[in-house]
This record gives structure tokens, sequence and C-alpha cells, in this order.
């Protein structure tokens, strides 16, 4: 049944979102609608009439998605001056990407309660009869089987060998899974957009592996690799177990996690567009590992020893009876992975893998030959010159240069232990005047060397990272 709709006072639209982030867009509306206008419910897939009238031409309506997933609202007027959009809980208008086509207006969103407002471009434009208009809209469940795993501290486990859906939104374009390897394995993480049941698909995004301390060690852009060949897509894959290039990575035990992103080409005049993915993962352990006598040494210009490589076998493992048994001896490459080159030796500053297998460690065997370890040279020992205290809460730091760093951490405390009132400083040069301390107290200093690097740890993909020497021996002085 149609029902004719009383407008409210103000011209704009309040977005009520209680899930949107921070991932929007805002423009300044005219004005917003205040806390004490009512909303009417816009129901899904039925039309409503509703009419704007001089001195108010504004009506708010109250959408609620009880799921993440693709909101259609279709907004037709006698004229054509009549507008709608989403706004933020201040009623600023929110601007966000997609679809208007023939007033059909395109949002994706996670499940949350929203407003939609629908006004006139000019007030001066609406007859004493009103300006009349016809909403409805529709909504299609993105099918997500996860909902609230957007950062990473709340990423969900990922589940192995089954495909299900995620969600990219236009209010929250991130999700994160979490996986944690009991030992050496090689995981495979799979994507595919191509879902044309929903109509609008993230065609550029981003996959991203992370460690247990959130530092980012890998990246695909658009790696599409679920292929689908028909209407039985999830059959025929896990039957094939076919996967082309992407997330295919050994990694050693422990937890990382497993970031999904939209990714906006800040060059491309094309904006980005989101939409729900499939995705799949499994996880198969080596049928062998690795381990070092050793797996860090001071660098000292000349070549350090390669430590002794130690093999342990997991027979019951997939594929154990292609390459056995597996010897240390197997295990003598070098690679060095600041160039992602093989080594002669250890010599610089930097990141090492001892492996069999190259400088690549990406592939589809899943045996005991993928099995690595890292080996670090860090900077000398860091070593403080002198330390002085002239004038009323500062302190003077000065540290003893080391060519082979390419800067310094200066760390200072109230207790010889560095757990008190601690704070750490990052210097490229080797003084340091240390303010806002308290006059007439002890405080105790170390210093470490560090060199800032680009490390390949995956196959042309590098990170940034700072390589630390040791702190220095402590050194305590009673500030002026």
């Amino acid at each position: 049944m149609k029902k004719t709709i009383t407008a409210l006072f103000v011209c704009a639209v309040v977005l009520s979102v209680n899930c949107l982030g921070g991932h929007m867009e805002l423009i300044n509306a005219a004005s917003f609608v205040t806390a004490d206008d009512a909303s009417l419910e816009l129901e899904f897939e039925k039309e409503t009439e509703g009419r704007l009238l001089p001195g108010k031409p504004g009506q708010r309506y109250e959408v609620v998605l009880k799921h993440s997933g693709k909101l259609t609202v279709y907004l037709t007027g006698k004229q054509e001056n009549v507008r709608g959009f989403l706004t933020d809980a201040d009623g600023k208008e929110w601007n966000p990407v997609g679809e208007a086509k023939e007033g059909a207006f395109i949002y994706q969103l996670k499940s949350g309660t929203y407003h939609y407002q629908v006004c006139a471009e000019n007030d001066a434009d609406i007859q004493q009869s009103g300006l009349a208009y016809v909403i409805s809209a529709k909504f299609q469940s993105a099918e997500a089987k996860y909902e609230n795993n957007s950062i990473r501290n709340k990423a969900v486990k990922l589940p192995l060998n089954q495909i299900f859906y995620g969600h990219l939104a236009q209010n929250d374009p991130y999700e994160y899974y979490k996986i944690t390897l009991k030992r050496m394995s090689f995981l495979e993480v799979s994507i595919n957009t191509s879902v044309a049941d929903m109509g609008e698909v993230p065609e550029s995004y981003e996959v991203s592996l992370y460690d247990k301390k959130g530092r980012k060690f890998y990246s695909s852009i658009s790696p599409d690799f679920i292929h689908i060949y028909g209407e039985n897509a999830e059959d025929e894959y896990n039957e094939s177990g076919w996967i082309m290039n992407g997330v295919t990575q050994v990694l050693d035990a422990g937890t990382y996690y497993i970031g999904v992103r939209v990714y906006d080409d800040k060059n491309s005049k094309t904006p980005p567009r989101y939409g729900r993915f499939k995705i799949h993962a499994s996880m198969h352990p080596l049928a062998a590992s690795i381990r070092l006598s050793r797996y860090k040494a001071e660098y000292t210009g000349k070549k350090i020893t390669t430590p002794k490589v130690y093999v342990k076998e997991y027979p019951k493992a997939l594929y154990y009876d292609d390459r056995a048994p597996y010897e240390p001896e197997d295990y003598r490459t070098i690679v060095n992975l600041r160039y992602s080159e093989t080594a002669k030796y250890i010599k610089d500053i930097g990141r090492y893998k001892i492996t069999d297998q190259g400088v690549s460690t990406i592939g589809y065997r899943v045996d005991g030959s993928y099995a690595y370890a890292i080996f670090t040279v860090t900077p000398v020992r860091g070593n403080i010159r002198r330390i002085t205290s002239k004038h009323p809460g500062r302190i003077q730091v000065l540290c003893k240069k080391d060519r082979q760093s390419s800067g310094y951490e200066i760390q200072i405390a109230r207790d010889k232990n560095f757990k008190k009132s601690r704070q750490t400083i990052d210097i490229k040069k080797t003084s340091q005047t240390i303010k806002g301390l308290s006059s007439g107290k002890k405080y105790y200093i170390r210093v470490r060397n560090y060199k800032e690097m680009e490390t390949e740890y995956c196959f042309l993909y590098g990170v940034k990272e700072k390589i630390r020497g040791r702190w220095s021996k402590a050194k305590a002085i009673v500030c002026k």
C-alpha cells in the first residue's frame, strides 16, 4: 500500500552509521537533519511515495542492514531536482564511489544502521503543490563468512581447504585473517573477485602477508587466481586444485596475518571498486625443516663462517618419498636477501637465506626441498662516547660513529633495567640533546646501531626494515 509522507524541515541527509569506520570521503551539505527529526523506515522491495513541500524540503529514511552487501536505492521524481544521498552522523554528505544509473544509487556497505535523505536541489523550485517522488530499495547480502574482521587485532582464523565469501565495503575496505603454522609449511591463499552475480566487484585490490608483529613482508596487487569455469566452480576447483601465481609462500613456524584490501591507485583516473570476493587457503607442511647452529653474527668486515645446518625429517608428510632422505649437505645455498641473489659467502649487514633452492622459494612443490632458515648479520654493538648534563632538564648524548650503520637508537629510562619512564629516540647523527627531564634525577642511557635496508624475503617483493645491533652498556647520569 502506498502512502504519502510529510517532509521534514531541513534539506540534508544523515547516514547514521553504527559501523562506519574512517574510510569515506566527506563533503559539506547545506544543512542537516537534527536528532529531533523523525526517520521513516525504508522497506526493501516496496515503493513509497513522498512529497517535498515549501519550507519542509527534506525527508530522512532509516535503513537497517543485518549483513554486509550491496544496497541499491531507487529514487525518481516528477521534477529533475529531486536528489538523495547518504551522510555521516553529523549530517555531512557522504560521497562514496559507486554507480548511479537512471535513478539507481548503488552502495557496498558493512552491516549496520544507516539513514538516507531525500531533498530538493533548490527550495524555490518546489511549487505550492509540492514536489512528488517515489523511493524504494533492495539489498543483496554478500554472504560474507565474517563481518567484523576489518582491523588486524580482530583478524579471524583462516579456514583451510574451503571456499567462502569475503566483502570489501566502501565504508570498510579491509579484511584480515590469521593463520598459525606449527612447522615450516607451504601456504597458498587464492582470491577470486569475478563474482558476477553481485554486479560490482573489487577489480583492484591487494593481498598482503604480515608477521606476528604486523610487519608486512609480502604483497601482490590484484592476484585474481581462483579460475571459474562453470556453474560447479567450487567442485572443479577442489578436484583440480589448480592455482595460478599469487600468495604462494613457504613460511616458518609461527603466526601470520593475511590482509585483503581495496587498492586505490592514486595515478588512476578510474575510482576503486568494492564488493565481495571468494577466498581459498591451503597449507602443506614440508617433509623436512632445517635449523642452524646460530642465527646471527656481528659485522666484522671479513667473511663470516656459514652456520652448521641440522635437518629434521617428517616421513609422514606429503611427497616425502619424492626426495628422501634429506641431508645437511643439500642446504648449502646462500641467498643475500638484500639483492635477492645467491652469494658465495656471508659478510655484509643484512639477512641471508640458507636453503637448497637458490633465490626463489616459491613454487608448487611441497616436499622438503623448499626448507630454509634465515641468518642475520647485524651492525656492531652500540657505543656511547660521552654523556653530559650542562643545563637543567637536559642531557647530551654523543655516540661513537659507525660507518656501516645508517642510524642510532638512544634509549633513556629511570632504572637500569629500562622499564621505568622509558623512551627511545631515533637519530641519524651521532649527537642528541634529550629535553624535558627532571632535574636532580638519575637516568640510565644506552644506544644501539641500526642499518635501514630493503629485504626481499619473497621473490621480487621487498620490505624496508631496520637491522639492529646489540645495546651498548648502560651509563648513568644525574640530570642537572
